[in-house]
């Protein structure tokens, strides 16, 4: 993410994982705008590591260029992580495997609020403390 709102976003997910009390979690500052393929954030509780590729909007649709889902699979894959978007919409947050995302005619990536719900998984999914 390249804006404010971005980073904003960013920062409070680590936050969430954190407060769980069994994960730990980094914002990776920069992520997009360097030369070799890194996630937006990296969270793991010892077990399990998530690369994860954020969003945030108060639309009901979010867009995703190919490339930021093929480099966040070529990290996640050489790093040993699950690759993770995980979208803001509005105040909410919802997590998708990239492969559950539809291609759009443009060759972008999009996952709608509505139409896709039954392909998100819930914070409290993610971490398994349900």
């Amino acid at each position: 993410m390249a804006n404010p709102k971005g980073s904003v976003a960013e920062r409070e997910l680590v936050k969430m994982f954190w407060e769980t009390g069994q994960w730990s979690a980094l914002r990776i500052a920069g992520s997009g705008r360097m030369n070799f393929p890194s996630p937006d954030v990296l969270a793991g509780n010892g077990s399990q590591v998530f690369a994860i590729e954020c969003k945030s909007t108060k639309h009901n649709i979010q867009y995703i260029e190919d490339d930021q889902i093929q480099q966040l699979h070529d990290f996640a894959k050489k790093f040993g992580a699950t690759p993770l978007i995980a979208v803001k919409f509005s105040s909410k947050w919802h997590f998708y495997h990239p492969h559950e995302m539809e291609r759009t005619a443009a060759g972008k990536h999009s996952i709608h609020k509505e139409k896709h719900a039954d392909r998100k998984k819930e914070f409290i999914e993610i971490v398994n403390l349900d």
